[in-house]
């Protein structure tokens, strides 16, 4: 609780009386999963380095396969602005190394703003990369009933790293496909103008 209220006195309390810091840090629970993963989606970097300096490990991956990174990509605390994520996505990729930003490409796309996205992109993150369900992040926007200005702005960020719109999934077709089906005219303008370049 001390970690989701943001209580870096009660968190700090809490860690001095406990006997098995590193291994309670460290344990997965069943109701609240890892503790280093609420704290990097909540993305106080106060109490994030309290648990590292109390021995918690930001490189562990739950039961379900997920990192600390893509918890910090995925959360969307309002509270937090996004030069602080940032320096959060950093330590966590320096930690992880750069091999796992991948699925965190797929979270950021659901942050209010796309300074996760580009920061991922600009590490080198493969703008093709498929999500478990086998969508690339072009796809991913463009399946949706509305996309909206920041979907847009997603979309032209991706093809100007690379995004391929000719990929296709075995359900929906390529983006272009997909653009069109959904009636998204704007999006079909935009990916014919990049595919003429």
């Amino acid at each position: 609780l001390a970690i989701k209220h943001q209580d870096l006195g009660q968190l700090r309390q809490y860690l001095n009386h406990l006997q098995d810091r590193k291994e309670i840090l460290n344990t997965e629970t069943e109701k609240y999963g890892l503790i280093g993963h609420i704290a990097c989606t909540i993305g106080n970097l106060d109490i994030i380095n309290i648990l590292e300096e109390n021995g918690c490990d930001l490189s562990l991956i739950t039961s379900e396969g997920t990192t600390a990174l893509e918890e910090a990509c995925y959360g969307d605390n309002a509270d937090l602005n996004p030069r602080d994520r940032l320096t959060l996505i950093t330590k966590l990729i320096e930690i992880n190394g750069i091999n796992i930003t991948n699925v965190a490409l797929h979270n950021s796309l659901y942050c209010s703003d796309l300074s996760m996205l580009e920061f991922l992109l600009n590490k080198g993150t493969d703008p093709n990369v498929l999500c478990s369900a086998g969508f690339t992040p072009l796809l991913v926007l463009i399946n949706q009933p509305r996309v909206s200005n920041k979907d847009l702005k997603a979309i032209k960020l991706l093809l100007d790293k690379g995004a391929n719109i000719l990929i296709n999934d075995k359900y929906v077709g390529n983006s272009l496909h997909l653009a069109a089906e959904r009636g998204h005219l704007n999006v079909v303008q935009l990916l014919l103008d990049y595919a003429t370049q």
